[in-house]
């Protein structure tokens, strides 16, 4: 799609200065894709470490909405109430 070649385009050209102009160069353009994909905020991964305070929150009857909330407020690796929600599916699912 044209309007798909045109974002990949104005993101990954770079300027030049040996040819006095903008170039494309597919290899750097990838390169530059995968480091922002690694930086994403879809490819962050938790420890189980990460999620102690939101457990220790769920023991006290907080809601994954309270807990996100809380977590914001107070400088936390953030995780949105989904994650906390799925990761009560997982614990249930195998046994807790």
């Amino acid at each position: 799609h044209k309007a798909t070649i045109y974002r990949e385009i104005e993101r990954n050209c770079r300027y030049n200065k040996f040819f006095d102009r903008y170039s494309y160069q597919p290899r750097r353009a990838q390169q530059m894709a995968r480091n922002r994909l690694s930086r994403s905020r879809r490819n962050k991964r938790y420890s189980k470490s990460d999620f102690r305070l939101p457990e220790a929150l769920l023991r006290l009857d907080w809601s994954p909405d309270q807990i996100v909330g809380y977590l914001r407020m107070r400088g936390y690796p953030t995780m949105s109430h989904e994650l906390i929600y799925q990761h009560i599916w997982n614990d249930k699912a195998l046994g807790g």
